[in-house]
């Protein structure tokens, strides 16, 4: 075979601008390419204020957490096991809420009140037998007015008996890592002195963050007062705290001779949602008050800033991609960013992005452009990774080359 210089050189060169591709010397893709980014990344979350302090509450146990990341702001014996009250409703509230969910029930379903139901004392709604209603109304009377024979009825119909209700209901605080919390019944009174149902706060927050899942529930655990019976029984809220205290939407009250006063309560304010538990209070108002003053303090004394949400944009104007015929990006942030910080400082916190430079195509969507770097003040407290929001193509040279070397 003959060549020619020229041909040795064309082929020299030709290796060598594909050598260049191939290790993305000049960004035009290749081997190396980075691949878009799909992995779920966990929120960024900073916690600046300290945890919040207070003298002893007159209670057996309060406990106070930030919802959307989990974030303990107080607790006060909050691994202290205790009778739940009524509290343990909540555990049945969420059951049915997850079946619903899952397709198995319908808000819609008809619920048949059995003779056993019918004679549940304490909080009621006074079901007869054989009286029917949609599992909706039975689902309101709990979150308002914490209907025992409600319970009943819907354990009944979806466990065969409460018994293996009861039994789904261990099951499933088991999974959520429940450890100290054990029912006996799937309404929350103590009527049997040699077993009872016993939890605590902390396990009883974890169960309230898994129903915020479920709107509904605030929803019915927000009225004041409803309608039952075609009207002729009026559901009374018994959280004395929604309509007094802005933001309060739920969860659930509880009471009994064991139990003393307990309330599981949740608010949200200026895009933080707070849950408390107070366990063992000697009267409903010494609960609404313990509940009102944890809240109160955490809103004022906190802010909770939202920098960045996960594949949102995170700067206002489009950015320019180089070589690409003035073809433009958003840079997205590939994670939620959250910071804590005391409400006097709030304006201390913001967002830098350092994009990289030259930004050229061509991009994968997905693909990394840089990074957003999170400030306190001049404190530097994390990075994310920014990606782009669409593919764009390479132009002009650098797609002439991408076609005539395969690249």
């Amino acid at each position: 075979m003959r060549w020619t210089v020229f041909g040795a050189l064309r082929i020299g060169m030709a290796a060598s601008l594909i050598a260049l591709l191939s290790i993305g010397v000049i960004g035009c893709g290749g081997p190396n390419a980075p691949e878009p980014l799909q992995e779920e990344l966990p929120p960024l979350v900073v916690f600046l204020p300290e945890s919040l302090s207070f003298e002893p509450f007159p209670c057996a146990s309060a406990m106070l957490v930030e919802a959307g990341t989990g974030r303990v702001l107080y607790e006060q014996d909050a691994d202290q096991p205790r009778a739940p009250a009524s509290i343990a409703k909540m555990t049945l509230e969420l059951i049915v809420m997850e079946r619903i969910a899952e397709g198995e029930l319908s808000l819609d379903d008809p619920i048949r009140a059995s003779a056993w139901a019918s004679k549940m004392g304490g909080s009621q709604v006074f079901l007869k037998d054989g009286e029917i209603f949609p599992v909706r109304d039975l689902m309101k009377s709990i979150a308002i007015a914490s209907a025992n024979d409600a319970c009943v009825a819907l354990a009944e119909h979806m466990g065969g008996s409460t018994d293996a209700f009861v039994d789904m209901m261990n099951s499933r605080v088991e999974r959520l890592g429940c450890g100290a919390t054990q029912y006996v019944n799937v309404h929350g009174l103590d009527d049997n002195p040699y077993r009872f149902n016993v939890t605590t706060a902390s396990d009883i927050s974890k169960i309230a963050l898994e129903i915020l899942r479920y709107p509904e529930v605030l929803e019915w655990s927000a009225m004041v007062r409803e309608p039952f019976r075609n009207g002729t029984f009026i559901l009374e809220n018994t959280n004395t705290l929604i309509g007094r205290f802005a933001g309060m939407d739920g969860i659930k009250t509880g009471f009994t001779d064991r139990a003393g006063y307990c309330l599981c309560a949740t608010a949200e304010r200026r895009g933080m949602r707070l849950v408390s538990v107070v366990l063992g209070a000697e009267s409903r108002e010494d609960c609404a008050k313990i509940t009102s003053r944890l809240m109160t303090r955490a809103y004022n004394d906190i802010r909770l800033v939202s920098l960045a949400t996960r594949g949102e944009p995170v700067t206002e104007q489009a950015v320019v991609v180089k070589q690409s015929q003035a073809a433009e990006i958003y840079p997205l942030a590939t994670r939620d960013v959250r910071i804590f910080v005391p409400a006097h400082e709030a304006g201390k916190v913001r967002l830098r992005t350092q994009l990289n430079d030259p930004l050229l195509s061509p991009l994968v969507e997905g693909s990394p452009v840089g990074e957003a770097i999170i400030y306190y003040g001049d404190e530097q407290l994390g990075r994310v990774t920014l990606a782009s929001d669409r593919e764009i193509e390479a132009k002009g040279f650098r797609a002439w080359l991408r076609g005539a070397f395969g690249g």
